[in-house]
């Protein structure tokens, strides 16, 4: 798990049986992760130097870690930790018509089109297997917020109450049931599945 964070994903991922290595270049939020249980290898090292020996990984997860990098130097360290034919599965924000302040205050480089990942990913010898957009149900509140945002404070976006959340977080259940094995053409966020190629 390259860009761990507090390690939440990853020790999911171990749960499961996996061999897992989290790597995050953040002291503070790598701290957190160690903290939890969890059979997790945690690494401190920069995302696109990983102390990790060539072709070591069938899979390489990445969850919104590539908006914030350059790529090249990144992408080309995930191809030489993977195996001949492994995968990376990935997400980035989506939609560059709803660039922000909230990406400029997130260290987002960019919010991508699928024609700009699939430019990225190529370039570094992967290719792009399966892809959906996520967040199709609340696309339209999120298109609003952003749009309100340019006017006024966007502060608000991520204050609110413990309510709002679990009802966010419902509606993401909802579309993961109903719409999960699509390839979702708009959302607020891109998730894809690459293989290394080479």
């Amino acid at each position: 798990d390259l860009g761990c964070g507090t390690g939440r994903f990853a020790v999911r991922l171990a749960e499961r049986g996996l061999r897992v290595y989290g790597v995050d270049g953040h002291p503070e939020l790598l701290a957190r992760a160690a903290s939890r249980s969890g059979d997790v290898e945690w690494v401190h090292a920069p995302v696109d130097a990983v102390p990790l020996r060539d072709a070591c990984c069938d899979l390489v997860v990445s969850l919104d870690v590539l908006e914030h990098v350059e790529p090249g130097p990144f992408l080309s360290e995930v191809v030489r930790i993977l195996k001949p034919g492994g995968s990376l599965l990935l997400s980035v924000p989506a939609g560059p018509a709803l660039w922000s302040r909230l990406d400029e205050a997130a260290g987002h480089r960019c919010r991508y089109t699928l024609a700009l990942l699939r430019q990225e990913v190529t370039a570094a010898g992967l290719e792009v297997r399966r892809w959906t957009h996520y967040q199709l149900l609340l696309f339209p509140l999120i298109a609003l917020s952003r749009r309100i945002g340019r006017r006024c404070e966007v502060a608000g976006e991520r204050r609110h109450p413990a309510w709002w959340g679990r009802l966010l977080g419902a509606v993401n259940h909802l579309e993961r049931r109903v719409l999960g094995g699509l390839s979702l053409p708009v959302g607020s966020s891109l998730i894809a599945r690459c293989a290394r190629v080479s």
